[in-house]
């Protein structure tokens, strides 16, 4: 069984009803079907409701300026964003009091 991973939480929510929406309505533009647009609707809504993690954000930080100079070969990108992960669950054991 897999370790289960703690996000942090949204980093980001979004709580501006009008603008979930306008995600909402734009997801389900082509859908036709009622149902379909529904789950549709409530999928994108959701998904855009919580924004990006805590996680994903520290990672995000981590990694800042590490690619001023451009993207290296594939394999140092792949090290680095595993490391960043890394860094960002060190982060997040920090904030709950945890050791990193």
């Amino acid at each position: 069984m897999s370790e289960v991973i703690n996000d942090g939480g949204p980093a980001f929510p979004i709580t501006d009803a009008s603008v979930m929406h306008r995600v909402g309505m734009a997801a389900v533009e082509a859908i036709t079907d009622p149902g379909e647009r529904d789950k549709a609707y409530i999928a994108a809504t959701a998904q855009f409701a919580q924004g990006m993690t805590l996680r994903d954000h520290f990672a995000s930080q981590a990694i800042q300026g590490v690619f001023e100079g451009g993207l290296p070969d594939k394999l140092y990108c792949e090290v680095v964003a595993k490391r960043a992960y890394e860094l960002a669950d060190a982060m997040i054991r920090a904030r709950d009091g945890g050791a990193a």
